[in-house]
């Protein structure tokens, strides 16, 4: 709506109904007003300052009608105010898509975080020659690392690399560490925090997801527990009753086989999500 355009011939707009099967309210009525453009209400009133609202207007000659008292103006909504043909912007400071300096800042340093301190990690393994294969990812701040004496599993030792893959491209750190100590050891760390991984391959059957807590739960510091789904068939209520059992017979086994990890990490169909270890219910 600009003020400026054939005001010669049509000095005046005049506010045509909506469209809608089932017009609202609020500018019901402003149908068929008629007023100058340079009138003072359409600066913060026009057909279109309520979402989705499919009023219309029209450039015309008619004679203007009665304003309408500033105080029955209907309230324009949240970043719709003002007037795009007057003060040229589409929408107003109060919208959404408008960030102050403060929440802007929030915003770069939530994303650049992650970002800097992954650069750290990762110029630290490189410099240290007994880890090979290090990455790190510009466009998430993932990070890997292998130590050289990381013992994979003959069979199943793709296991962990899909893991640490995917955490990598997902934006997690995961380094898997030295295994070659005659103490039992755990996978490695997972953004910084020790963890152990455990692939389940029947997703239909709780008691894998309840073995791979208890084998978590062998490894000396591990508090991040990761299971690996590799036949793509997570199940939530499935892993919930693994859980129970995990806290029914972990209990019962006694402290070596039973630990409240501070998370589960699930891996599944190239997804990662994150589980608080609590028993069901609670």
């Amino acid at each position: 709506m600009h003020s400026g355009m054939n005001e010669d011939l049509y000095p005046n707009i005049r506010w045509l109904p909506s469209r809608s099967a089932n017009p609202r309210e609020e500018h019901r009525h402003y149908y068929g007003l008629v007023l100058p453009k340079n009138h003072p209400f359409w600066k913060e009133n026009q057909p279109g300052n309520l979402w989705n609202c499919k009023c219309d207007w029209e450039e015309t000659s008619r004679k203007p009608t009665r304003a309408p008292d500033e105080s029955a103006w209907a309230k324009p909504d949240r970043g719709l105010g003002g007037n795009p043909g007057v003060d040229g912007e589409l929408f107003s400071r109060d919208s959404s898509y408008y960030k102050t300096s403060a929440e802007l800042k929030a915003e770069i340093e939530a994303v650049l975080k992650p970002i800097e301190t992954g650069v750290k990690e990762y110029v630290k393994y490189t410099k240290d020659s007994s880890y090979r294969n290090v990455y790190f990812n510009w466009d998430n701040g993932g990070m890997k690392a292998t130590h050289m004496g990381h013992n994979f599993d003959p069979e199943k030792g793709y296991y962990e690399i899909d893991v640490q893959n995917l955490g990598y491209e997902n934006g997690y750190k995961v380094v898997l560490g030295n295994e070659l100590t005659e103490a039992k050891h755990n996978e490695g760390t997972w953004n910084e925090v020790a963890f152990e991984q455990r692939g389940c391959e029947n997703g239909s059957n709780p008691n894998n997801v309840m073995n791979g807590l208890v084998h978590a739960a062998e490894k000396p510091g591990a508090r991040i527990a990761v299971l690996y789904f590799p036949n793509n068939d997570f199940n939530k209520d499935v892993f919930r009753q693994g859980l129970s059992k995990y806290y029914y017979y972990g209990q019962e086994l006694g402290q070596k086989s039973f630990r409240e990890f501070d998370d589960i990490v699930v891996i599944c169909n190239g997804k990662i999500e994150y589980f608080k270890c609590k028993k069901p219910g609670i």
